[in-house]
C-alpha cells in the first residue's frame, strides 16, 4: 500500500488592481497491490484548481467578479499484471462548480467531465513493450451543452 497527499495554497492579483483571491486545494490518493491486481485511487478538491491545471487562464478558474470556482476530481484505476501482459481500465471525473454569477448572467461553465479508459500491453521483452488503449470522455456544461469523444492510442515503447 501507498498513500500520498499534497496541496496547493497561493494568493492571486487581478491584473491592474488591488482585486486577490486565495487559491488552495488538497490532494489524495493510494495505491493497493495484492499480487497481480493493482488498484489506484485518487482525489481532489479547491477553489482555483481548474479542470486540467491550477489557476487555468480564463473564466473556467477565476469569474468576471474575480470568485475563484470550486473544483473536485476522483479517479480509479485497476490494472491485472502478468509477466507477459497488462491489463488497465480506469473511470475518472472532474467537475466544476457554478457560481451565483453564472446563474444571474446565464452563463454556461463546463459542469464535468468524465473519462473511461482500457489498456492492453503485451511485454514483447524487458525492454519493448506494444500498447493499444481506448479513452472515451463524457462532458457537459450546465445549460445543457454536451459532447462526447473518443480516442484510440497505439504503439511500442522501448526502455532502456
Amino acid at each position: 500500500m501507498h498513500l500520498f497527499a499534497n496541496g496547493e495554497y497561493q494568493k492571486v492579483y487581478r491584473p491592474g488592481s488591488n482585486a486577490s483571491a486565495t487559491s488552495w486545494g488538497v490532494g489524495y490518493g493510494g495505491r493497493f497491490e495484492i499480487g497481480f491486481v493493482h488498484l489506484g485511487l485518487a482525489g481532489n478538491y479547491g477553489p482555483g484548481l481548474g479542470l486540467a491545471y491550477a489557476l487555468e487562464p480564463g473564466s473556467i478558474s477565476v469569474s468576471q467578479n474575480y470568485t475563484l470556482r470550486k473544483f473536485d476530481g476522483y479517479s480509479a484505476l485497476l490494472q491485472f499484471s502478468q509477466p507477459k501482459f497488462d491489463i488497465n481500465l480506469g473511470v475518472g471525473m472532474s467537475r466544476a462548480f457554478e457560481l451565483q454569477e453564472d446563474i444571474n448572467m446565464n452563463y454556461s461553465v463546463l459542469t464535468r467531465q468524465i473519462g473511461y479508459s482500457a489498456a492492453f500491453v503485451w511485454h514483447f521483452t524487458d525492454y519493448l513493450h506494444y500498447d493499444i488503449d481506448v479513452l472515451h470522455g463524457d462532458a457537459a456544461w450546465y445549460l445543457g451543452e454536451k459532447q462526447q469523444y473518443t480516442f484510440v492510442n497505439t504503439g511500442l515503447t522501448a526502455n532502456w
